[in-house]
């Protein structure tokens, strides 16, 4: 139908010009464009949806109705859609830059680089404990080499002082060499006393070479000197006390002697007398490193004060075990009646009964009177001579 109504079209103008005239192929092709309608996709799109069919049988028509292959100008084929009304995508604004300025990157950095120069650099804890530590480690090996060179060069004197047979100090010394030079001593005071018995040489001698022989002694030497009546005697005892114990220093190469004289600590108060003798016995073996001392007069001492000995003269616990203690009594008895050993300790325990209970003294008497001697009366000219 729509091929008859442009043929009546075309005939009806031909007659109002009054030329029949032929229609060139342009021309015809303008007409045609302007009397065809196109649908745009939206239309399409709608008549779609409501009839498939139609969609069908319109395409067949305008295929049959347009000979010219030129291509057809199209409204939106892709048509974009609209988001005006959905607020769910509104475009959302950019805050930042996709491709960040790199010029104003490297000022920034510029000005932290400056900023780090100006500011006191941050102390590194890590490298600061790493430090220490190695510090530490240096210093510990240090010490273990200086250890070493000190060890080695003992090692080397002590070499030394064995090949030359050279008495020292107790630390550095072998022990036999001591106990040499020990004997030695004791003999020239064996043949200075000659009013001595061999068993007061023999009672003297075995308790200090136990000293001398041994690196760490149990118990201390203890010896006691019972002294008789006679004012010589008094003399000859307190000389030889003394110059036993200054040939135990003199073995050492310890120069001095110490001496106690009990009247020099004798108090009312027993308990200060005990502290007193006390201090004067820790300065003299501790602090002073004596090898011994000599207490005179222990007579003079109260029970309580004597009491002092029972643990410095200890089997067990004794708090100087290498050390040598000489302590003398004077009596008023003959020397016949002291030769009798249970004369001694009758001795002892009466004079200790009265401030001491009973069951102390026999402990006590056992440390301090284990080596006892009765020494004699030496000639004036002897005592002139050495003491």
């Amino acid at each position: 139908m729509s091929g008859t109504t442009r043929g009546m079209t075309t005939r009806s103008r031909s007659k109002g010009t009054g030329s029949p005239s032929l229609r060139e192929p342009d021309a015809l092709d303008t007409s045609r464009d302007s009397s065809v309608s196109y649908r745009t996709d939206d239309e399409d799109e709608s008549e779609d949806s409501s009839s498939p069919m139609s969609r069908g049988k319109r395409t067949s028509d305008d295929t049959r109705s347009s000979p010219d292959p030129s291509p057809l100008p199209r409204k939106n084929l892709y048509p974009k859609l609209s988001t005006k009304d959905t607020p769910e995508s509104k475009p959302t604004k950019r805050t930042g830059r996709l491709y960040p300025d790199i010029h104003k990157e490297s000022e920034k950095e510029k000005r932290l680089q400056e900023e780090e120069k100006r500011s006191p650099p941050k102390r590194n804890t890590n490298q600061a404990s790493e430090n220490t530590s190695s510090s530490g480690n240096m210093f510990i090996f240090v010490i273990v080499i200086i250890m070493l060179f000190a060890a080695y060069y003992l090692q080397l004197h002590e070499k030394f002082i064995s090949q030359n047979n050279v008495s020292n100090t107790y630390s550095g010394v072998p022990e036999k060499n001591l106990y040499d030079d020990f004997r030695s001593n004791l003999k020239e005071l064996q043949s200075a006393f000659a009013e001595q018995d061999r068993r007061l040489w023999r009672v003297i001698h075995a308790p200090i070479r136990r000293i001398l022989m041994e690196e760490e002694p149990t118990y201390p030497a203890v010896l006691l000197f019972v002294v008789p009546k006679e004012q010589s005697s008094e003399k000859t005892a307190t000389c030889l006390a003394q110059k036993v114990l200054a040939a135990v220093n003199n073995t050492y190469d310890i120069e001095g002697l110490a001496y106690i004289n009990s009247n020099s600590v004798r108090n009312r108060d027993s308990a200060k007398e005990k502290r007193d003798l006390d201090d004067r016995l820790k300065e003299i073996l501790e602090e002073k490193y004596q090898m011994g001392v000599v207490v005179d007069h222990i007579e003079q001492l109260s029970p309580f004060a004597m009491l002092l000995f029972h643990g410095y003269c200890d089997g067990d616990n004794a708090p100087y075990k290498k050390s040598v203690i000489v302590l003398v009594m004077h009596t008023d008895q003959d020397f016949h009646v002291l030769q009798n050993e249970d004369a001694v300790d009758d001795l002892l325990f009466k004079n200790w009964k009265i401030g001491l209970e009973e069951d102390k003294i026999p402990p006590l008497i056992a440390r301090v009177a284990n080596n006892k001697v009765v020494v004699k009366g030496e000639h004036p000219n002897v005592l002139k001579t050495h003491c």
